[in-house]
């Protein structure tokens, strides 16, 4: 959205017409990325109030996924949440592996999907990758309709942390998320 709305400034004066359409595109995606935190929040926001229900909101995930991608094998591996972390810091993070698993359940065509979230003394990784045709990140970034790639870098930085991405055309992608454990 802020993209959009750079781009819709330097359209006012020059080109008031695509001026207005990229504000109507601005509104279109604010009401949607509304709509799907709405969505997210009321299915996800019960599992966060305790720390053992993370593996069930991560359950629930991969049913998400399945249901757009039914013979995706998703292979789960988890470690446990830390009690003291915050309910936000929590939601964030299962924010962050919603938006992933769904892009690779999308657009991957992959067949085998999986999923490490590994507790580490002094952060959290999170590691997926699937065997599917990979693509450029970078390339895809650029791209207007690639809101939930920026939304996740945006999470990502408001947990301090880092991503490391690595895709091979027709040899699947994997990222890996480590965020610091800590206060927000």
């Amino acid at each position: 959205v802020l993209h959009m709305s750079d781009l819709c400034e330097k359209f006012v004066d020059n080109d008031p017409v695509r001026a207005k359409l990229e504000m109507k595109n601005i509104h279109k995606n604010i009401q949607n990325a509304i709509s799907q935190l709405r969505e997210f929040t009321t299915e996800f926001l019960p599992y966060v109030s305790d720390s053992n229900q993370y593996s069930l909101a991560l359950n629930q995930i991969i049913v998400r996924v399945k249901s757009n991608c039914p013979d995706l094998k998703v292979d789960l591996k988890i470690d446990e949440f830390d009690q003291k972390e915050k309910r936000l810091y929590c939601f964030v993070l299962l924010k962050i592996i919603m938006e992933y698993c769904m892009n690779t359940s999308k657009h991957s065509s992959a067949q085998n999907m999986s999923i490490e979230i590994t507790n580490k003394p002094d952060a959290y990784e999170i590691k997926i990758s699937d065997d599917g045709i990979g693509f450029d990140y970078k390339a895809a970034l650029e791209k207007q309709n690639c809101n939930g790639l920026r939304i996740t870098q945006d999470y990502i930085s408001f947990l301090n942390g880092k991503l490391d991405f690595k895709s091979k055309e027709n040899e699947g992608t994997s990222i890996c998320v480590t965020v610091p454990k800590g206060d927000l």
